[in-house]
């Protein structure tokens, strides 16, 4: 079938021949200069540029003909002269491949009419330097351009078009699927069948017994029988249906889900091409071997997973690969080496970026940290150097002496650990003994399907992602430890605090939980988390169903899907339901989870926020005296946390702080339905008529100024708001 391309536009049709053609003489070049067969990939990149060439005059832009037509050109000149194809003579085709990208995908800034000059000058009448260089070297024969792949057919459809394709492809899995109701009553098709061979039995038997009834006997016999035949062939069919609707449900979602995935060689050209060019320029020889380029990736997991990769190549490059002078002296090859794998394991995507460099000196990282304040020196003799890695991936934090335009900011692996995080994975480094670095990407197979392990919380189905689920059990009530009110048990060895589902995802859960409890253990950069849920339901391969955008970005949720049964599921953010943790285990509001409900009796609760050490002691230790529950936050953006995570009956505010000030604070509570009604008192240090006026209009209920602060009105403002503490 002929590919429908009356979608696109004229302009689009064109830049989707340039994206082909472009990786085809990007490709090419690099092909060639690493030693492939000049001759057969040299006619490939002739008819990659003439068609690029012709596309252009369709569309009538003049500068990506011109351009075309001059590469076309030195092609059919290096295949009468190969010897003329230069390293720098490449260099200069790779640029043409440059503007072209810039003018086909009218990227910004535009080439200006003078560059295009200057390029087309330099291809027709080379410099001196470029006429007279040396023809690349004669290295060992590497494959050549792989011409029958480039010619394989290929399809584009809409993104947006795609996306909806799965998701009905999911939805036809679920509702196919659910004729296994139709195969049990086929099962109790079955069972009707062997009562009606009973009763033919004792038919039989009664006309034995009463020969006169024998002729009304054989009529209802051969009724039964029909009835019995009939049955069992409903039943039959009725399996062989519900086989054959399972069966094409599960590989209708299964070809669905291939048309998402692309190969991992759809990023290999733009590695090959900035290694090559960043080695050029550092004046460090590397190839870059990328390995498993068939491994099947997700479309929108390639897209991120590029920049990611860019990253890492450039940290390879500029910090652990040395020079040619260095790498002779410590007897390796003065041509280094980095290789990009990816391959599947265990339901995961891993991609691993290894270089045979100096490697890293975990050592040195301990001194910098302790030297920048960052730990002290005898924690950070403790941390293993796994440990001291991770501090590699914080914002800022770079070992290199200065900085320059290709690293030196800190930002590149910050950046890689965003992006795995983005796509739900993770990353860590391994420094290897004998030298040489490899960083370890761990990513879900597919953005759109998880493997999940679904749970109970407060009586709503949940699911979240195994990818950060290091292990689940059971532990009797009897067997927790308290400290401090926070709950512990012990767990493979380790001591694991417990965290209250229900109370993370604000789900109220009146019925306690069963004993012993289930517990699920969440990881993150080697701390864990115990998480109490109500119960385990299993574990599912489900098809995320983006939220609608309407609704905003929902906290601790990522997603939703179907079971197979129909029954709608909530998808966990793994991300946002760990930072909601550490947020509450860190304000120290815990619930304990219990095997029955809880009944409070608590104080009223009351939340200060000030930056001020002083003024927070001094307010807290005030109304703790008068019978009061008190928690305390440094600023407004911490303050609005706290308040986001636990139950408060009242808020004590300053203005001036960082991050978010009080009037900030006061309007965001106003603006929220739940915190709406919450009481506010501002105590601060401005106490013009216009500071108050502001204070109030934002929505405070009482304005107090610290210059005339006393205790007692302070407290007889927070009674008559919320009463006199209530002594449990």
């Amino acid at each position: 079938m002929p590919e429908d391309l009356s979608q696109f536009s004229m302009a689009e049709l064109f830049r989707l021949e340039a994206e082909t053609q472009l990786a085809v003489i990007s490709e090419g070049l690099m092909a060639i200069e690493s030693g492939a067969d000049a001759a057969r990939t040299l006619e490939a990149l002739m008819r990659a540029a003439h068609s690029i060439k012709g596309a252009a005059r369709v569309v009538n832009i003049d500068p990506a003909v011109e351009i075309a037509h001059v590469m076309e050109d030195v092609f059919v000149q290096a295949q009468q002269r190969p010897e003329s194809l230069s390293r720098e003579r490449i260099d200069l085709m790779l640029k043409g491949v440059d503007l072209l990208h810039v003018i086909a995908f009218e990227v910004n800034p535009p080439p200006t009419p003078e560059s295009i000059t200057t390029f087309v000058a330099e291809c027709t009448h080379p410099s001196n330097e470029i006429a007279n260089a040396a023809p690349i070297a004669a290295l060992p024969v590497s494959a050549a351009l792989p011409i029958n792949d480039l010619n394989s057919r290929s399809f584009r459809v809409d993104s947006d078009n795609l996306d909806r394709l799965v998701a009905l492809a999911g939805e036809t899995r679920v509702v196919l699927n659910r004729t296994d109701k139709f195969f049990r009553e086929a099962i109790g098709l079955r069972g009707l069948q062997h009562a009606l061979g009973s009763t033919l039995q004792h038919l039989d038997q009664l006309a034995e017994h009463h020969p006169g009834l024998t002729e009304s006997v054989t009529h209802l016999r051969q009724q039964l029988d029909h009835a019995e035949s009939e049955t069992a062939g409903l039943a039959n069919r009725l399996e062989e249906y519900s086989f054959q609707a399972s069966s094409l449900g599960n590989r209708l979602y299964t070809q669905a889900l291939g048309c998402r995935m692309r190969p991992f060689s759809g990023c290999a050209a733009a590695l090959r091409r900035l290694t090559r060019d960043l080695s050029h320029t550092l004046g460090k020889p590397c190839q870059v071997e990328i390995r498993s380029e068939t491994t099947d990736v997700d479309r929108d997991t390639l897209e991120k997973l590029e920049s990611g990769l860019t990253h890492l190549i450039r940290n390879a490059l500029d910090h652990g690969i040395e020079t040619p002078e260095q790498r002779q002296v410590a007897g390796k090859a003065r041509e280094a080496l980095i290789i990009v794998e990816a391959v599947h394991v265990s339901g995961r995507l891993v991609v691993r970026l290894m270089d045979d460099g100096r490697g890293i000196n975990a050592e040195t990282i301990r001194q910098e940290i302790v030297q920048r304040g960052l730990i002290s020196e005898a924690a950070a003799q403790n941390l293993a150097p796994a440990e001291v890695l991770e501090f590699l991936f914080l914002p800022g934090f770079s070992l290199a002496q200065k900085v320059t335009e290709i690293s030196g900011r800190g930002v590149g692996l910050d950046a890689v650990r965003v992006m795995a995080r983005s796509l739900h994975g993770s990353v860590r480094i391994l420094a290897n003994e004998r030298g040489g670095t490899t960083v370890e990407l761990s990513l879900p197979t597919s953005q759109s399907l998880a493997r999940c392990l679904l749970v109970e919380i407060g009586g709503v189905p949940c699911a979240l992602p195994l990818a950060r689920v290091e292990g689940v059990f059971q532990v009797a009530e009897a067997d927790l430890d308290s400290t401090e009110g926070r709950q512990h048990c012990e767990w493979n060895g380790h001591r694991l605090g417990l965290v209250n589902a229900a109370q993370v995802l604000e789900l109220e859960d009146q019925s306690g939980f069963s004993d012993p409890l289930s517990v699920l253990v969440l990881a993150e950069a080697g701390q864990r988390f115990g998480v109490v849920v109500s119960a385990f339901l299993g574990e599912q391969e489900l098809l995320m169903q983006p939220i609608d955008s309407e609704l905003g970005k929902m906290r601790d949720v990522s997603a939703a899907a179907l079971l197979d049964d129909g029954t709608p599921v909530i998808i966990l953010d793994d991300e946002d339901f760990l930072l909601s943790i550490r947020s509450l285990a860190g304000g120290g509001n815990l619930r304990p989870s219990q095997t029955t409900p809880v009944i409070s009796n608590s104080a009223q609760r009351v939340l200060v926020v000030d930056d001020s050490l002083t003024v927070r002691e001094l307010e807290r230790k005030l109304l703790v005296a008068r019978g009061y529950e008190v928690v305390t936050a440094v600023d407004g953006e911490d303050g609005w946390n706290t308040l986001r995570e636990n139950r408060f009956d009242l808020i004590i505010t300053d203005v001036d702080m960082p991050r978010l000030d009080g009037i900030g604070l006061v309007e965001r509570i106003r603006a929220n339905p739940r915190l709406r009604d919450l009481p506010v008192v501002i105590v601060s240090y401005k106490d013009r008529p216009e500071d108050r006026q502001r204070g109030m209009e934002a929505g405070a209920d009482y304005y107090l100024a610290k210059s005339s602060f006393h205790s007692d009105e302070l407290a007889r403002m927070v009674e008559e708001l919320i009463g006199k503490a209530v002594v449990s």
